[in-house]
């Protein structure tokens, strides 16, 4: 659980005069290994902060934070379209998102569920229902995220979760992570739904132990609806 930093358990970032630990710069990675380290290290709310803090303003969360010099690179040249990056702390620090990536909204959710039952603090959960209902709308509504046609989420054409798309689809954006509304193939990944459906599932848990269990409902009708379409599609 600690093999990703070989020099220490957690790593740190900087941001408006907070420093926020987390065990892996990634959303996603520091989420699988959160479930484990729950067990061994005090401070979990840091990363969930972080996402929460620098959510973009139409919902999205970004997927990961890195030290960069002012000077344009690589990913302002890959992910420049659309807002896929970030820069911030004068320049030294990129928030990124690969176009491709249709999970990384649930797995905000699920670390903040998991984050929550660990850490059995309700006014901290309470703080982050707006930003997870936020990511909710945005994985439910943007044309990179949302199927239209299906009502489902969907995404390039990926091996599975990761953000590679396949070789024929690398000549829209010249690189493995990217896609191209209009001009890229996308398809219903099952696992993006699934992680979707019970992310609005534990939202609505928080809801209800939040006291705001008018908008619970929502969050449980919406995952029973993209059940139902999901198993329809795909089975």
């Amino acid at each position: 659980m600690m093999d990703w930093n070989k020099e220490a358990p957690v790593n740190v970032i900087r941001y408006k005069d907070r420093v926020y630990q987390l065990f892996v710069n990634w959303i996603f990675d520091h989420t699988l290994t959160m479930k484990g380290m729950k067990y061994y290290w005090p401070n979990l709310k840091d990363a969930v902060d972080f996402f929460a803090d620098t959510q973009r303003e139409d919902g999205m969360i970004w997927e990961d934070c890195y030290p960069c010099t002012p000077d344009a690179n690589y990913f302002d040249w890959k992910f420049g379209y659309d807002g896929f990056v970030r820069r911030i702390e004068g320049g030294f620090r990129h928030l990124r998102r690969a176009p491709v990536e249709s999970h990384v909204e649930q797995f905000f959710l699920e670390a903040l569920y998991y984050t929550w039952k660990a850490t059995a603090d309700d006014d901290w959960m309470k703080a982050k229902l707006d930003c997870a209902i936020k990511a909710v709308r945005y994985a439910t509504r943007d044309p990179y995220r949302w199927s239209e046609k299906h009502q489902l989420m969907h995404r390039g054409y990926t091996i599975d979760t990761w953000d590679y798309v396949s070789d024929d689809q690398q000549k829209f954006g010249g690189a493995v992570f990217t896609v191209q509304l209009g001009k890229s193939e996308f398809g219903i990944f099952f696992g993006d739904n699934t992680n979707l459906i019970v992310g609005c599932r534990r939202l609505a848990e928080m809801l209800n132990r939040a006291d705001r269990t008018q908008e619970a409902p929502e969050f449980l009708s919406l995952a029973g609806t993209l059940q139902e379409r999901l198993d329809k599609l795909a089975w």
